[in-house]
């Protein structure tokens, strides 16, 4: 936080940036942050659409793809430990960074 994706993320499910992060300032851990976000947000899981999930579950889209890749390459080399050959898009490349479940998107989705 606060990449790209996270301020979409944020926007999409209308959370307030400036009480996220002022809650983040409190030393508040991620289940809290994750149970605040919940409360706070004016859009719930259940609302989001197919299209969302398609769009930061699918693979990166071309204009991205060469950032993507440079990001991948780094975190590749700062966590050799680690498999990242199910990255094919940030959102699975930090789950697995992270120790994560990989989200898929489901086929009903």
């Amino acid at each position: 936080y606060p990449c790209g994706a996270d301020k979409r993320f944020l926007e999409h499910f209308g959370i307030e940036t400036e009480a996220l992060e002022a809650f983040i300032r409190t030393g508040a851990g991620d289940a809290e942050i994750a149970l605040w976000c919940l409360e706070n947000a004016e859009r719930k899981p259940a609302e989001v659409g197919p299209e969302y999930l398609r769009k930061i579950l699918g693979p990166v889209a071309e204009d991205r793809r060469d950032y993507f890749n440079e990001a991948l390459a780094d975190m590749k080399k700062e966590r050799p430990d680690l498999d990242f050959g199910g990255a094919t898009n940030f959102n699975r490349m930090i789950c697995i960074e992270e120790g994560h479940p990989i989200p898929e998107l489901s086929t009903s989705a």
